[in-house]
């Protein structure tokens, strides 16, 4: 591996970790936990068909 990349891919890392702690509202310092990848993880997972069947019941019934 060429010395110059893994430097580059540890950055790609941490931002994408910075995205994330953002997006969830978290504190600077946080760091996730095993509970918080499991989380993301099963996000990642989900359909678009998911999705549409979470807003139908949380639709109000008309």
């Amino acid at each position: 591996m060429n010395p110059l990349v893994a430097p580059v891919i540890l950055e790609v890392l941490k931002l994408g970790t910075d995205l994330w702690r953002q997006h969830a509202n978290k504190p600077a310092d946080w760091v996730p936990t095993e509970a918080d990848w499991e989380e993301l993880r099963a996000l990642a997972g989900k359909t678009a068909a998911d999705y549409k069947a979470e807003a139908a019941k949380a639709a109000p019934a008309n």
